[in-house]
């Protein structure tokens, strides 16, 4: 999901939320260079999210050997 809608989708007193993230539910986050994703973990911890885990950059999930599918 973009970084500017999270406030949107994680919430589920908006139109946008998805409902898939129920404040337990495990969620993995990653973005181009690692900062947008810590910046969204602390979001979601803020937000009451409990099992929330920040990958990083994309740079260091494929050095580490994580899967990647291309478009």
């Amino acid at each position: 999901m973009p970084r500017g809608m999270l406030e949107f989708i994680a919430d589920p007193a908006t139109g946008a939320y998805n409902p898939a993230l129920t404040k337990d539910a495990p969620i993995y986050l990653i973005c181009a260079a690692g900062g947008q994703a810590a910046l969204a973990g602390k979001t979601l911890t803020d937000m009451g999210y409990t099992n929330v885990t920040n990958i990083g950059g994309i740079s260091g999930w494929k050095d580490a050997g994580g899967p990647i599918e291309s478009a």
